[in-house]
């Protein structure tokens, strides 16, 4: 019995093991890759730095995994979708404080955008530019007036001036 508990324990120090992942690091997961920003067991943070495989839809999580240890996805880097020919849908995820330059730019299918976070995001200049005319842009009901104000006035001067809507 004494062995199984030993052998037991030490799986879990070899998995407990791997080493926390260094600011810069690069990963993939699902159809996005990612880059660590900011290196910590429990408040670590990374930011979308490119779209590895292209598809219709495409979700931006709040928070991702690598190596056992859980990152906020808190930011788009600059141009990531640009010029992104089937991207119709994006959910932007909760934690997502930063949209880079151009990242959605001239994503001429982009029709339908979903903030899944309370605050609004900075949302760099010519973000937007380029996406349907009739992009149809949802938010969380409990998003106050005050930042939905901002979302659009950041939207606006990102490029874009949509329609708006609160989820259910």
């Amino acid at each position: 019995m004494t062995d199984a508990e030993k052998a037991l324990t030490n799986a879990k120090t070899e998995d407990s093991a791997k080493p926390l992942p260094k600011k810069g690091t690069k990963f993939k997961s699902g159809s996005l890759q990612y880059q660590v920003t900011k290196s910590h067991a429990s408040k670590g943070t990374v930011s979308v730095i490119k779209l590895v495989k292209s598809s219709r839809k495409v979700v931006i999580p709040a928070t991702v995994q690598k190596d056992g240890y859980t990152f906020r996805v808190t930011a788009v880097n600059k141009a990531v979708f640009q010029k992104n020919k089937k991207l119709q849908e994006v959910v932007i995820g909760a934690n997502i404080t930063s949209i880079g330059t151009k990242s959605f730019y001239q994503c001429k299918k982009l029709g339908k955008i979903t903030f899944m976070g309370k605050k609004a995001p900075q949302i760099k200049s010519k973000a937007f530019t380029g996406i349907k005319k009739t992009c149809k842009i949802t938010v969380p009901k409990k998003m106050t007036k005050a930042n939905l104000k901002l979302l659009k006035s950041r939207m606006k001067s990102a490029g874009k001036k949509v329609s708006y809507k609160k989820s259910k």
